[in-house]
């Protein structure tokens, strides 16, 4: 059983899914192979070992749920606000007037459209920095509850509880 801060334990999180990332790419370079191609790995093992790393990944990101239970609201609300940054920054903002050429190439001629936008950039940017000011509150929310919440992990048996 090891104790650790929840922020270690997110750590701990991100290093098992990116060994499992590693582990399922040489398997599936390695899983088929051709008659004249001899694999030097040992796929069994390898699957096997991608299968417990399933499970521990699964073990800590359910422990970190369960101590994330008193901010869940918070990093929610981060979620969608970061949605509404990259809503804002994608907006077409287009404005001013646009030459259209119509008709056909003996009766060609031109038309003028003009285009407004209800959010400017210079708004859409003005938006995002108060979003970008909240994130910025509701993460230090985060950063101090990940950084004052313990889990205990028993690796040997893949569970884990928040304390």
């Amino acid at each position: 059983m090891k104790r650790m801060k929840l922020y270690t334990a997110l750590k701990l999180k991100n290093r098992i899914a990116g060994e499992l990332r590693k582990q399922q790419e040489i398997f599936t370079r390695e899983n088929s192979r051709r008659s004249d191609s001899v694999s030097t790995v040992d796929r069994e093992a390898l699957w096997l070992n991608i299968a417990r790393l399933y499970d521990e990944l699964v073990t800590v990101k359910s422990e970190i749920a369960k101590a994330n239970v008193p901010i869940y609201s918070k990093i929610t609300k981060m979620a969608e606000l970061k949605g509404q940054i990259s809503f804002l920054g994608n907006l077409n903002t287009r404005e001013g007037e646009e030459l259209v050429r119509i008709g056909f190439a003996g009766e060609a001629g031109t038309k003028t459209y003009t285009w407004t936008s209800h959010f400017n950039r210079q708004a859409c940017d003005a938006k995002i920095d108060l979003i970008q000011a909240e994130i910025n509150t509701l993460q230090d929310e985060i950063d101090e509850h990940n950084a004052s919440t313990f889990v205990e992990i028993d690796f040997a048996l893949s569970t884990c509880r928040s304390i």
